[in-house]
């Protein structure tokens, strides 16, 4: 259980869900290199990310966990499956408020650096990014650090698990609990993301977080700042 709930917080961690400032599409495939620990937990093809960013909508997907954020109109959801390469899990999906989802990502600082480098043709800028995540079920707070490269050549975008970061992350090695996770970027597309993109699978049951949390047979104490009736 606690490997499973350490996979649930590195996908967290790991979708850098983006919203365009401006009018942005762009789909973004990344590599991840994750610790064994984690590695054996998940088919080969889940070490792959994607990232989907069309104007006010993210698409974001990463070791079976699914996130779809609608920024015109405050909601996101979130399921496992893994539509983007055919694999569904589950078809129970959590509906949340994304402003309270945002608030929820931690408390967050960074140190700017003068390096840079060169990554898929694009300039990146380095930054360390020290992320106090809330530990649902310890009632603490974790810290993550995280070396983020990004690159301002694709456009200006708000990363809600990237909070203030001017741009687009090409490559992020976070240590965490004694791991060390590698994500680099392998493909960029621009334009040619679709609305049809950000569809929830057809047939799923939306559902709250508590009446998902019941369904599982999980502790609604340990979620109570997820839960709001």
């Amino acid at each position: 259980m606690k490997r499973i709930a350490l996979t649930f917080i590195f996908s967290l961690a790991l979708s850098s869900l983006l919203y365009a400032q401006k009018p942005v599409n762009l789909s973004l495939k990344y590599e991840t290199e994750l610790p064994k620990e984690i590695a054996s937990l998940l088919p080969a093809n889940f070490s792959e990310m994607v990232l989907l960013v069309k104007d006010e909508k993210i698409y974001s997907g990463f070791a079976g966990n699914t996130f779809i954020c609608d920024y015109k109109n405050n909601k996101a959801w979130m399921w496992i499956g893994f539509p983007a390469l055919g694999i569904e899990t589950e078809k129970s999906i959590i509906e949340l408020n994304l402003a309270d989802f945002e608030a929820q990502q931690g408390d967050f600082s960074y140190e700017t650096t003068s390096e840079t480098k060169k990554i898929m043709g694009y300039t990146a800028k380095k930054a360390i990014m020290t992320v106090k995540t809330p530990n649902f079920s310890l009632g603490t707070k974790d810290t993550i650090q995280t070396e983020v490269w990004y690159t301002t050549e694709l456009g200006s975008v708000k990363t809600p698990s990237f909070q203030d970061l001017a741009g687009v992350p090409l490559e992020m090695n976070m240590s965490f609990m004694g791991f060390s996770i590698t994500c680099q970027i392998k493909e960029i597309k621009k334009d040619i993301v679709k609305d049809s993109d950000f569809d929830l699978p057809a047939g799923a049951k939306i559902m709250t977080m508590k009446e998902y949390l019941q369904k599982m047979n999980i502790d609604e104490e340990t979620y109570k700042d997820f839960i709001k009736d």
